[in-house]
């Protein structure tokens, strides 16, 4: 696998580099990000055809509306694009499936980011009480009021927890019920960690098992099971091949989302990153034992591409160990496969599109040129720019909503 790194004395315009570096004389480092879309992920794109511009439209403003915000958060909250990406988990569901997806989507970035960078970060009392409220509505024992404004992230998921039971079948909404619960005690594992000060710890195999619970990924499946009217019987959803298939889809979102928001991430200061997590483990050298020297950034981005062609051989290998049920399960299988493959594949192509990551032009250089710019820290001119400040209010978008109880 080629490497690539390079440090450099950059020139430039602030208004109009695609390097989003600080302005003025600034040094850069180049890292080489691996080839992302090969294999499993080499599978052509397809977008939902209800998406443009019905869905789109009334989808934004109907958001704005129920979050009681202006134009100003509506124009930044389209720009990340949450709709598009999960018309890409669900190419083929009809346009009222669509809607149900597109409030989804915005659902659980709302109410994942109050986890991540929000008030509930490392508040364990709180983050409890949140989720046990949406346990409760999931399970039917609270309903929520839309007119009394109090928590318009609960009536959202009330709404999407009802369309989705009143149109699935049982076995549907036990897998959606089980895999959010999962979900949430996996944000609460992260708040207790939060506090106690742990992630910086972790071994890559301790990160990942842990990112898998938190990343929101296995919850995309059941709701686009919902959307695409895919219905796979328990007993081949609980078989170990499907259940593989369904990780290996976690951990290749896992791997892009971290090579996606790694400079978002290092310009907010946070260290909860697959990159980070490498660089702290010893590295291999020529007699294939471990010793202490630690691994580069660049380094540990081919590491990240060897660990990516892996999941390709264990997903292909997943799928040869698949029983061979007969015409109607195996076709309800083959459409599951899919949706966990279009998760995978609409997330990598959404993370290069999506200015939460890299910024409003960026992503799509670095997905043609595969070379992401990173500003040199301790650097006296590495202040932030007016683009990267955007950048990080982007990201930040749902992180500052909180509600009363």
């Amino acid at each position: 696998m080629s490497s690539l790194t390079t440090t450099c004395t950059v020139k430039q315009d602030p208004e109009t580099s695609d390097l989003s570096l600080p302005s003025g004389s600034s040094t850069a480092t180049c890292i080489r990000i691996p080839d992302l879309f090969s294999s499993v992920m080499a599978t052509e794109l397809r977008v939902n055809p209800h998406y443009f511009p019905s869905i789109r439209e009334e989808g934004y403003e109907r958001i704005r509306r129920l979050m009681k915000k202006d134009e100003k958060w509506s124009a930044k909250n389209q720009s990340v694009e949450l709709g598009w990406l999960c018309s890409t988990w669900a190419s083929t569901a009809n346009a009222e499936a669509l809607r149900t997806l597109f409030d989804y989507n915005h659902w659980v970035f709302l109410f994942d980011d109050q986890f991540d960078e929000g008030h509930l970060k490392s508040d364990p009392d709180a983050a409890l009480w949140e989720t046990k409220q949406m346990t409760d509505i999931m399970d039917g024992r609270l309903r929520v009021v839309e007119e009394d404004g109090m928590n318009p992230i609960r009536y959202l998921w009330q709404t999407v927890c009802d369309r989705v039971k009143m149109v699935s079948c049982c076995a549907v909404y036990s897998r959606f019920k089980s895999l959010h619960q999962h979900y949430f005690d996996g944000l609460l594992l992260q708040v207790e960690d939060t506090k106690a000060g742990h992630p910086s710890t972790r071994s890559v195999e301790e990160y990942l098992k842990f990112r898998i619970r938190t990343i929101g990924v296995f919850p995309a499946f059941p709701i686009s099971e919902y959307a695409e009217g895919v219905d796979i019987p328990t007993h081949a959803y609980n078989h170990p091949s499907v259940q593989e298939i369904m990780r290996i889809s976690a951990e290749m979102v896992i791997l892009v989302n971290d090579i996606a928001s790694f400079k978002k991430d290092k310009l907010m200061g946070v260290d909860f990153n697959i990159i980070n997590v490498l660089q702290r483990t010893s590295a291999k050298v020529d007699d294939g034992n471990l010793h202490p020297k630690k691994l580069t950034m660049q380094q540990a981005l081919d590491r990240i591409g060897e660990m990516l062609e892996d999941c390709y051989r264990r997903w292909y290998r997943a799928l040869s160990e698949m029983p061979i049920w007969g015409e109607k399960t195996d076709y309800q299988v083959l459409r599951y496969v899919d949706i966990c493959r279009d998760v995978a594949l609409g997330c990598l192509h959404w993370s290069f599109l999506t200015p939460r990551y890299l910024g409003e032009t960026e992503g799509q250089k670095v997905k043609r040129t595969r070379e992401l710019w990173l500003a040199s820290p301790g650097k006296p001119d590495s202040s932030p720019t007016v683009r990267d400040r955007d950048h990080a209010e982007i990201a930040g978008l749902y992180a500052d909503i909180a509600f009363l109880n």
